[in-house]
């Protein structure tokens, strides 16, 4: 008797059609699909375009950030040095800062665009409003600048939060032209 997928050349690509049958016969049966997200070149862009546009507009933080303190504003504010002050040294933290905005920021992005109001920049506004007050009720208190960093001062809140509105609208503005492309591609 012939192997049932005779036609799969690598390893995993036999699941794949396994959980492919399964999920159409399911379908099939109940009327309503199980998992939308079955064609695997779709997922990979999808992650993908997060992951690009993630390091993106984390180049793009990056970049104000380093303007921020050259210019002397908000010296106390220094996002990298605390981050290196727990991770102990300025290379980890900028590992974490990239690490946290290509990889967790960015792939996490891609998985909930599609249930975010607006356009693709309006997208990432919201979430990285989401990932700003992430920041403020756990690093910040980890850090021990208080809760929201008001130990920094009052602009400290207002400043990180438009740098996150600038990292979201850049992070979304990227991954709608790139989705948009591999959408169109598959």
């Amino acid at each position: 008797m012939a192997p049932r997928f005779s036609s799969v050349r690598e390893p995993g690509e036999a699941f794949i059609a396994w959980v492919e049958t399964r999920v159409a016969t399911r379908q099939l049966r109940t009327g309503f699909c199980i998992a939308p997200m079955m064609n695997k070149e779709l997922l990979m862009n999808k992650v993908l375009s997060g992951l690009v546009a993630g390091f993106a507009a984390t180049i793009v933080l990056s970049i104000l950030m380093l303007m921020k303190q050259m210019m002397g504003v908000m010296p106390q504010l220094d996002v990298i040095a605390m981050l290196g002050s727990m991770l102990g040294g300025v290379t980890a933290a900028w590992g974490a800062h990239f690490f946290i905005g290509t990889v967790a920021w960015g792939i996490l992005f891609a998985y909930l665009a599609r249930v975010l109001p607006g356009a693709y920049w309006m997208k990432g506004v919201v979430f990285a409003s989401g990932a700003w007050l992430m920041m403020m009720i756990i690093l910040m208190p980890m850090a021990d600048d208080g809760l929201f960093g008001l130990k920094l001062g009052l602009m400290a809140p207002v400043a990180t939060l438009m740098l996150h509105m600038i990292f979201g609208a850049q992070m979304g503005w990227v991954y709608g032209a790139l989705h948009h492309e591999s959408r169109a591609s598959v």
